[in-house]
């Protein structure tokens, strides 16, 4: 059973433990794998329980599964992985400034909606939590000119450019100069990319269980150079529905269409 949040010594175990919010995508697994088997420190994951989330099943089994994995490669490695710690909207205490934050940072341009509540949780624990941000993430456009570097991982400098980016202070960033196929080159190096393979990403599986193809995980995993780990129908299916919604958008749909001479004249 997963741990549950409450009152024990994590303000003691702060400076040993690396806090690192797990969602058992490749990029925060390649984080835990490269803190246990690499740098053979403890890690504590922790795990925010999305409502309705299609994918909770998946991600929940293929981190079962790496730990699994891992145990059986070695056992002594394992026992670095503390239970995981989940979070749910519930066990959160509402803070409206954190909605305010993001709601001011998306006048810049689309940001998810998840963060307020990752940051309300890492405020609620009082850990400084690693996120897993790698090079081409979305809100890395936001944060590059306001990070500092300290002990190999980035952290939001003490006064940012604009009070709204605090949305992130309660954060370490280890990733920010990697890209995805940088840390299967990595794996490759420390002998775990077997266990890399075993990661999930997909917002939206499909009945089979498979990756979708369609959502926006799906999507930049292919861009990212990692379309393999979706079937070849799925991700055929991906560009079919993302051709159609581009040609049919109100917008950008136009000049495509009026290109390939589809544009009703007017």
């Amino acid at each position: 059973m997963p741990a549950k949040v409450g009152a024990d010594d994590q303000g003691q175990r702060q400076g040993q433990i690396a806090h690192l919010l797990w969602t058992s995508g490749w990029d925060s697994t390649y984080r835990l794998l490269d803190l246990v088997v690499v740098q053979g420190r403890t890690v504590q994951p922790y795990y925010f329980m999305t409502p309705n989330r299609q994918s909770t099943e998946a991600e929940w089994a293929a981190m079962e599964a790496i730990k699994g994995a891992i145990e059986e490669k070695s056992p002594a490695i394992r026992s670095l992985i503390l239970e995981t710690i989940v979070v749910r909207p519930e066990d959160i205490k509402p803070d409206p400034w954190f909605d305010k934050a993001l709601a001011n940072l998306r006048r810049s341009g689309h940001l998810g909606g998840q963060y307020p509540d990752l940051a309300r949780m890492a405020k609620q624990l009082g850990v400084r939590m690693e996120m897993a941000l790698h090079e081409d993430d979305r809100p890395l456009d936001y944060l590059m000119g306001d990070l500092e570097k300290d002990g190999g991982v980035y952290r939001l400098i003490e006064n940012p450019s604009s009070p709204d980016l605090k949305l992130f202070e309660s954060f370490d960033f280890p990733l920010v100069e990697m890209t995805k196929k940088g840390m299967g080159t990595k794996a490759r190096e420390h002998g775990f990319a077997d266990l890399m393979e075993l990661t999930w990403f997909c917002h939206h599986p499909d009945r089979h269980g498979q990756a979708c193809g369609k959502c926006t995980p799906c999507r930049h995993t292919i861009e990212e150079g990692l379309g393999r780990r979706i079937p070849v129908k799925n991700r055929i299916r991906g560009n079919l529905s993302r051709s159609f919604r581009l040609l049919t958008s109100p917008i950008r749909g136009f000049g495509i269409r009026k290109r390939l001479g589809l544009a009703k004249s007017g």
